[in-house]
């Protein structure tokens, strides 16, 4: 799970120590490494390169993009794993030139720093726009009357996608999707603003705590997110 900037910035002051934090993956072991000395500086970031590994950022075709534009993650790293047990498929897809490709998101800085911006297959594409549902998580989570929240797409006879906002709020708060509404209506762009606003006691998740945004997507199946904004497009 990625820490929030806020959150960094608070274990920083806090713990009073040489503060780290890594991305990395079971595969490549860990690629980068935001140290002390930076910390401070690049919060959003999650560091450089450690020593032995090289990050490129790619495009669909597996082409580097250019510094500050979002693609798939890829590293070439000397811990890097052999082989997917019987599955060689998996395998070679996953690796190509001495290059692992994470299936994560991200970009580099100018400076190198590793922005991490998401699971490849959690993007949402609505409206031929692709949205990445931290972007938004970020944006609710800042609201005082949210404890936890989840974006994920659900299928769209208009938009290809529609964006949904899965809500937890502390107990005893009330909260409405107007509210929600307001609150991002000058924090996200026009195409990041969820359609729909549910709210939940809990979400389902692993035995890790990990949120499995599949199965709230799952129920939205079927369910026709938009048809209330193109009733109004149709009859102003």
């Amino acid at each position: 799970s990625l820490l929030k900037s806020d959150v960094k910035s608070r274990l920083i002051k806090e713990m009073k120590c040489d503060f780290h934090e890594c991305y990395g993956a079971s595969e490549v072991g860990i690629v980068s490494n935001l140290s002390p000395e930076t910390s401070l500086k690049k919060l959003h970031t999650v560091g450089k390169a450690v020593l032995g590994v090289e990050i490129e950022i790619v495009d669909d075709k597996r082409s580097p993009v250019a510094i500050g534009e979002i693609g798939e993650i890829a590293c070439k790293s000397t811990m890097r794993f052999s082989r997917y047990y019987n599955n060689e498929q998996a395998t070679r897809q996953s690796m190509e030139d001495g290059f692992f490709y994470t299936g994560d998101m991200g970009c580099l800085d100018e400076d190198g720093y590793l922005i991490f911006s998401g699971r490849k297959k959690e993007i949402i594409i609505t409206g031929g726009t692709n949205v990445y549902p931290m972007d938004i998580e970020e944006v609710l989570n800042s609201h005082p009357k949210v404890k936890e929240c989840a974006v994920v797409g659900v299928e769209d006879k208009r938009l290809g996608e529609a964006v949904i906002a899965f809500i937890i709020s502390p107990e005893g708060e009330v909260l409405s999707s107007r509210e929600l509404q307001r609150y991002c209506l000058h924090r996200l762009a026009d195409f990041q603003q969820p359609l729909a606003y549910v709210f939940v006691d809990d979400f389902p998740r692993t035995e890790l705590g990990k949120v499995i945004k599949r199965k709230l997507a799952d129920q939205c199946y079927g369910q026709d997110m938009t048809e209330e904004l193109r009733t109004i497009l149709e009859t102003s």
